[in-house]
């Protein structure tokens, strides 16, 4: 099991962005986001069809990080296989478009 880490940042620009965007991920690999902002943020899958599914029950405040995110083969939400991508954005700024990112999944 390896450790994947998304930090959230701002760009040259000051918009606040995921990076990596694209992230890339294994199957059991645990998926963190990193805050290096001055305000909370909360990463929320999103797949179209599907409701929104919130990966954890808490805002990852200022200069923290996330509780670590598994996925699984197939995907437990669309039962996808073997590899998949999978939507996010921030459900705290919902608007914002470049809070958005994704993560490919691989076996």
């Amino acid at each position: 099991m390896g450790q994947v880490t998304i930090e959230i940042t701002k760009d040259d620009t000051g918009n606040v962005v995921f990076i990596p965007d694209a992230a890339e991920a294994t199957t059991q690999d645990n998926v963190f986001w990193v805050n290096n902002t001055t305000e909370p943020h909360l990463p929320t899958r999103t797949d179209g069809k599907q409701p929104d599914q919130k990966w954890m029950n808490y805002q990852i405040p200022p200069d923290a990080s996330s509780s670590g995110v598994v996925f699984f083969n197939p995907d437990t939400i669309t039962g996808k296989k073997p590899s998949y991508t999978v939507e996010y954005f921030c459900s705290v700024h919902p608007k914002v478009e470049s809070e958005k990112g994704t993560i490919t999944v691989k076996s």
